[in-house]
């Protein structure tokens, strides 16, 4: 009866190869699945560092570009603030320039009406010199009478407009002693 009895045999061993087998493949399988989720992970990491390093160096360009905006904003507003200022001393400037302008059309009429003044005066002075000189002629042979008939000498005084006359012979003794008049 034993040998009529199937036999037990259940393949323990190949049952036993097959799960070794599929215990190495799951081991395997597993060890890639844990790499791979390191990998991964350390990808992730990597990533994530990267990101972050990137959102630093965006920020610190931001506050770059902010410091520039602001120093840019401060430059425009100090340029507005010369070009204001260098418009009013334009305009300052220009109505001196016009006030200079007036004054020199008023200096210049001055001095035209002050050279006909002058040429008027110049004129009546050479006008006067001419009578002067026109009376010089009649008053030569009078000083000649006076100074041979009348033993008469005029001399000017030392001061404008003063006149010192001398007479000689007077005295019939000395007929060179002198008599003066002056004023």
């Amino acid at each position: 009866m034993a040998d009529t009895l199937p036999s037990i045999n259940f393949g323990f061993d190949e049952l036993r190869d097959r799960m070794a087998k599929f215990t190495m493949k799951f081991d395997t399988f597993i060890e890639q699945g844990r790499k791979r989720v390191l990998e991964e992970r350390n990808q992730f990491r990597m990533n994530v560092a990267e990101l972050k390093e990137d959102q630093r160096m965006k920020k610190k360009d931001i506050e770059i570009m902010s410091s520039k905006t602001d120093s840019h904003q401060q430059t425009l507003a100090k340029e507005a603030a010369e070009t204001h200022e260098i418009q009013t001393m334009i305009a300052t400037l220009s109505a001196q320039r016009d006030s200079h302008l007036s004054t020199k059309e008023d200096l210049k009429q001055k001095i035209k009406d002050t050279q006909r003044q002058i040429d008027a005066r110049l004129a009546a002075q050479k006008a006067h010199a001419q009578y002067i000189e026109a009376q010089t002629k009649f008053n030569i042979p009078e000083l000649d009478f006076y100074e041979s008939t009348l033993c008469l000498t005029i001399e000017g005084a030392g001061q404008a407009d003063r006149l010192k006359f001398t007479y000689t012979h007077i005295d019939d003794r000395d007929w060179t002693r002198e008599a003066r008049i002056s004023p």
